[in-house]
């Protein structure tokens, strides 16, 4: 269960053993767990998360450190978005060699990727 891995990771403190061997948890803990859900929705990392965790327990810290971490996350995303959209074009370009009407066996996408060239050079 994930709530086990995220007490092996750090990121949710130990449960208290009732007599029973149930785990019971602190009302704070379902705000955190919320908080690493969510942040790994958008695209934290666990290590990431764990920066949100502690600057949102820090009391010396302000809400500048939280949008920083978040400005540095949007970069990362646009950069990866960037990265995604020249490879949506190379497949784009690589998909327009083909008529689909010859052999799989001669077909250019084929060729294309077996050869040393990448596949947008031609």
């Amino acid at each position: 269960m994930a709530i086990r891995f995220y007490e092996k990771k750090g990121l949710l403190p130990k449960a208290r053993r009732a007599a029973n061997g149930y785990r019971y948890y602190h009302a704070d803990v379902l705000k955190q767990l919320s908080l690493i859900n969510n942040a790994k929705k958008a695209g934290f990392s666990l290590a990431e998360v764990r920066e949100l965790i502690d600057l949102s327990q820090a009391k010396e810290k302000t809400a500048s450190a939280v949008k920083k971490q978040l400005a540095e996350k949007i970069t990362e995303v646009k950069e990866k978005i960037t990265a995604l959209m020249a490879v949506e074009r190379s497949l784009t370009h690589l998909n327009a060699t083909c008529s689909g009407q010859m052999p799989a066996s001669v077909c250019p996408i084929i060729q294309k990727l077996s050869s040393n060239k990448k596949a947008e050079d031609g």
